[in-house]
């Protein structure tokens, strides 16, 4: 997420890459995408269907979405980007996987949504939720481990969902771009 190849080290943007996406290659077939929450992708560029940022940045406007219709619709909704936290919901797990869980909800209601038109076909959505759990809680104490199984218990079920929503003859994956363990210790190559 950083470029450190810069002085001072700056945050790394779709525009410091490139290299062709996915949804790139869907449109060269003449065929649209739905992207919602990709890492890297802000300031979004113009894609052949719809896309939403994701981080960085942690907030919404109108360098986030195309087409540019979009913004007022997720403003509307009180759509985030991510999920709010501070060091204080570290402290009450429920609360913080309450409001992660609510940022998700809305994240996959405005995938679905864009889903429903049925003029794609590459969709692609990333649930950060979890992560954000597990770099909060994971480790802590029984409470919080407690919140982390209700996390992926909420998540299951938004996955559940987009599965159940999609037509039989989608091809679906599910990926994970990293695993969890508690380390005691913090390590910066």
């Amino acid at each position: 997420f950083y470029n450190f190849s810069t002085s001072p080290i700056t945050i790394v943007n779709s525009t410091d890459t490139s290299t062709p996406r996915i949804w790139d290659y869907v449109a060269a077939l003449g065929e649209k995408s739905v992207v919602v929450n990709v890492p890297i992708t802000y300031p979004v560029h113009k894609v052949a269907g719809s896309i939403v940022s994701g981080i960085p940045p942690w907030y919404i406007d109108k360098r986030s979405v195309y087409p540019g219709n979009l913004l007022g619709r997720l403003n509307a909704d009180g759509y985030q980007i991510d999920a709010p936290m501070s060091r204080g919901l570290e402290k009450k797990p429920d609360a913080l996987v309450d409001r992660v869980l609510a940022t998700e909800e809305k994240r996959v209601g405005v995938f679905l949504d864009l889903l429903k038109d049925g003029q794609w076909s590459f969709g692609m959505i990333v649930l950060t939720g979890l992560d954000r759990l597990q770099h909060k809680l994971m480790g802590k104490g029984e409470k919080e481990s407690e919140a982390v199984r209700r996390g992926y218990r909420g998540v299951d079920a938004l996955v559940g969902k987009i599965i159940d929503s999609l037509r039989t003859e989608v091809n679906f994956l599910i990926v994970s771009d990293h695993g969890f363990n508690p380390r005691p210790l913090a390590f910066y190559p």
